[in-house]
């Protein structure tokens, strides 16, 4: 939001310039309030980022961008933009890097959504020669997901940052322990905007008149989910009901109690799901997080999380996954180690256990709805890095 002068009583949390007029950072109802000051102050800082082409949809990069775009940023590349045509799409980003190289000036703060193909190493370098600062938020780790470079390649590009954002904290204790030396912030959940409604989902009958629901969206593969091959053969005493692209046989069709449905849109999805769980869970075994997916999951944020949780649906989670002390400290979903277990755990879920999650999904819901995670560590970054600014001059 936007208010001409000083709200009386409100802190500064940063300052930065937005179209010429200095402005300052304040936390106002869980979001960043942009207040303007008169124009005779200097200009300090500006929040900025550097936008480009999508070729898929990336919900987590967008969304981010959006929320940079409206408490007031400036983009210095080019406007954001989805096109699946490889050459057209490679101009615009290189566009965007050109008019970058120019438009970046002392005093910025640039967030940066890594990894960035190609152009990673250039815009920090040009940052630091022009005086400006970069924060670096961590999506994922190519070292770790896919293994196509080394630990040493990824630390050395992440060290060219001024300030980085780990997804979580158990990405930032890695960074930490493998010799980053900057400073580390953690966003912990990604943020999920939707137009849509905020949501509870059907409390279960009491009298347990109907089964459980459980509800799996991802991209449908053997390499990424192959646990679900094993759930086939399970007498689950759960419906586990799976949304997203099959690219190979449907899953559960000799299984009564697994039921297969289309990918739908994001925001359909959330409108109209209905489920009592959302399972967070890749790789090949039902009892432990395996495979390349499954491993990922000890360090990665999967932005699946909150995509559940926007949809209103405690999250089910292994235990190892970096994002299971959250799900465990906030009360909205089941930490578990086996999915073996799942039918006999949710059979001994109480009403008011289930009353529970169900109030503390809707806190968490309403927080990611409005940008609270991306804005508590941009406030950090920005503070920080400010108060570095102004001590180096």
């Amino acid at each position: 939001m936007r208010s001409e002068g000083g709200a009386a009583g409100q802190k500064p949390k940063a300052w930065l310039c937005i179209d010429g007029r200095l402005c300052y950072l304040c936390s106002e109802n869980n979001r960043i309030a942009i207040n303007i000051m008169p124009l005779q102050a200097p200009p300090q800082h500006r929040l900025c980022y550097v936008s480009r082409n999508y070729i898929v949809s990336n919900m987590a990069r967008i969304n981010t961008e959006n929320l940079l775009e409206e408490w007031g940023a400036v983009n210095l590349g080019s406007a954001q933009m989805h096109s699946k045509n490889m050459v057209w799409g490679f101009l615009h980003n290189l566009w965007g890097i050109v008019g970058y190289t120019f438009r970046v000036r002392r005093g910025d703060i640039v967030v940066l959504q890594y990894p960035i193909k190609k152009y990673f190493k250039y815009i920090c370098r040009v940052a630091r020669l022009r005086g400006a600062l970069t924060v670096t938020l961590i999506h994922d780790l190519g070292c770790m997901r896919r293994h196509r470079i080394t630990e040493q390649v990824e630390l050395s590009r992440l060290s060219l940052s001024d300030y980085i954002i780990a997804t979580n904290s158990v990405m930032r204790t890695w960074c930490e322990e493998h010799g980053l030396s900057q400073t580390i912030g953690a966003l912990e959940l990604w943020d999920y905007p939707s137009p849509m409604p905020l949501r509870k989902q059907e409390s279960m009958p009491a009298d347990g008149s109907r089964k459980p629901v459980v509800v799996y969206a991802a991209r449908l593969h053997p390499r990424r989910n192959a646990f679900l091959t094993k759930l086939e053969h399970t007498d689950l005493t759960y419906e586990l009901h799976l949304y997203g692209q099959n690219d190979t046989t449907p899953f559960g069709k000799d299984n009564p109690n697994i039921h297969e449905h289309p990918r739908m849109a994001s925001d359909t999805f959330i409108e109209t799901v209905c489920g009592d769980y959302g399972l967070m869970w890749d790789g090949n075994s039902i009892n432990r997080l395996d495979g390349a997916w499954g491993e990922y999951n000890r360090i990665n944020t999967p932005m699946k999380v909150s995509f559940y949780l926007r949809s209103g649906m405690p999250v089910i989670i292994n235990k190892d996954a970096a994002l299971a002390p959250l799900i465990e400290k906030e009360g909205v979903g089941i930490v578990i180690d086996d999915l073996d277990r799942l039918g006999d755990i949710l059979t001994h879920i109480t009403p008011e256990q289930r009353q529970a999650m169900t109030d503390n999904v809707a806190r968490i819901q309403q927080r990611i709805n409005n940008g609270y995670y991306l804005q508590q560590t941009i406030e950090q970054a920005m503070a920080h890095l400010a108060a570095r600014h102004t001590n180096n001059d």
